[in-house]
């Protein structure tokens, strides 16, 4: 009898290679997880930091607007004369305006009349598809005017203080 060679596996050669190629993979899907874990943690980081510079931006813009507010508010107080409100018709603010601002100088009234007011907001209107800003009046029918009053002088006067 002749000698037999051993008898071999025929996959054993190929499950080598293989092994070593599912072994590759697994190393790579780990790394896979980390970079991946890595790139998520950075987004998130990322998102906490830009949630926290808008935070800012909002309370440096609140604190802004209330300092504003009470700046103008102390200017109002510290003005002389009182704030009175003069009725008038829908859209003739601005005529009185004008026609109180030109009285006061042709009667010489500086001294007792110092600001005459018609608060304007500015309001963005959509027509047919094209957007505008528009200044209009925020309080209609209605001019402010500070002033000494007469009713401190003892006239009567059909003026309602603000």
């Amino acid at each position: 009898m002749s000698e037999q060679p051993p008898i071999t596996d025929p996959f054993a050669a190929v499950a080598a290679p293989v092994d070593a190629a599912v072994a590759e993979l697994a190393v790579d899907a780990e790394n896979v997880a980390e970079v991946v874990a890595e790139a998520i943690e950075e987004v998130i980081e990322e998102e906490i930091v830009a949630e926290a510079i808008e935070e800012a931006i909002e309370e440096a813009i609140e604190e802004e607007e209330v300092d504003l507010i009470a700046a103008f508010r102390e200017e109002l107080r510290l003005s002389p004369g009182d704030w009175f409100v003069i009725h008038s018709y829908a859209g003739y603010e601005n005529r009185v305006k004008t026609n109180l601002e030109s009285r006061i100088a042709s009667l010489n009234m500086e001294d007792y009349i110092f600001k005459v007011e018609v608060p304007m907001e500015e309001v963005t209107e959509i027509k047919s598809g094209v957007r505008k800003v528009v200044s209009r009046t925020s309080s209609p029918a209605m001019c402010w005017c500070s002033w000494i009053s007469p009713m401190n002088h003892g006239e009567p006067c059909a003026i309602r203080p603000v």
